[in-house]
């Protein structure tokens, strides 16, 4: 019995791998992909960063809110709005009453008249708006208005 090698197909020398165009082309789609995905993750990053800016903005909102809402007209007068921490250096928190003619009184008065009370509605309206500046210093602000009694 005579053993006999299966037949292998040969391999001409030009068959045996990739050439140097394909290999560029495939890094090439390789590099754009991987470049657009990255773009997608930093915008997705940037947006959820915006997100939870404008929650913290309104949180704080929310809070001096209630505090206006359980002082007393003297003591609402003089408002003094906190700091805001949470939201960089370049945050401000902006108190206004809103009198019968629309016209806003920024808080804290420095000298209130003496019949301000009088002529001031009741409730009278309270605008609270907070400005601040993201990491690209792009500017933002939110803003809420609510009736507080006297």
């Amino acid at each position: 019995m005579i053993w006999k090698r299966p037949n292998r197909k040969r391999f001409r020398r030009g068959d045996a791998g990739l050439t140097l165009l394909e290999v560029m082309f495939a890094s090439t789609v390789l590099i754009v992909l991987v470049v657009m995905l990255f773009g997608a993750l930093l915008q997705f990053y940037l947006v959820q960063e915006i997100s939870k800016q404008r929650t913290i903005a309104l949180s704080h909102i929310g809070s001096v809110i209630e505090e206006l809402q359980s002082a007393s007209f003297s003591e609402l007068i003089d408002y003094v709005p906190p700091e805001l921490p949470g939201l960089g250096a370049e945050a401000t928190v902006t108190v206004a009453l809103i009198d019968g003619e629309g016209e806003k009184l920024s808080l804290p008065m420095q000298e209130p008249d003496e019949d301000l009370a009088d002529t001031l509605p009741n409730p009278v309206e309270v605008e609270v708006t907070v400005r601040w500046k993201d990491q690209q210093h792009r500017e933002y602000s939110r803003s809420v208005s609510a009736m507080v009694g006297r």
